[in-house]
């Protein structure tokens, strides 16, 4: 009640005797809406409507459930990016540029070391491949992309 008091500019009241046309609120639009076999208030047209609600609908409760949590990481990333606008590369990018330096490394150093990094480096790249392959891309495309 207080987001909808907040959204329509309304006040709330504990009773309808003290009700004034100051404590009301304005909204261009109040209608209920069935959708599957619920019921759902929708309000649209707020004065400072800064809510939202997102139906989430799905065929079992695991995939809301899934869909439930993807919206929550996703809306948590985009909150995250506005109070601190420093994002760090996902995807394998990281790794990639892990594997670039170890590599460069690697060329200064005797033989013996030399392959002991090399090979770190090649452990470290299989995140970005393992990643792109479980994504269903191909992971030599992706590692190309990646290497540019």
């Amino acid at each position: 009640m207080e987001k909808l008091a907040k959204a329509t500019g309304g006040k709330l009241v504990t009773t309808l005797d003290i009700l004034t046309k100051d404590d009301l609120g304005h909204a261009e639009l109040v209608e209920e809406r069935k959708i599957g076999e619920d019921k759902m208030t929708f309000i649209e047209g707020c004065r400072n409507p800064h809510a939202v609600a997102i139906l989430i609908r799905g065929g079992t409760q695991r995939i809301l459930d899934e869909a439930e949590r993807s919206i929550h990481d996703a809306l948590c990333v985009v909150r995250d990016v506005v109070k601190e606008s420093k994002i760090v590369a996902g995807g394998g990018a990281p790794e990639e540029e892990v594997t670039r330096a170890l590599r460069k490394y690697a060329e200064t150093l005797p033989r013996k070391e030399q392959l002991a990094v090399i090979g770190f480096a090649n452990a470290v790249e299989i995140v970005p491949m393992t990643l792109a392959e479980n994504a269903g891309l191909d992971n030599i495309d992706i590692l190309s992309e990646l290497k540019v």
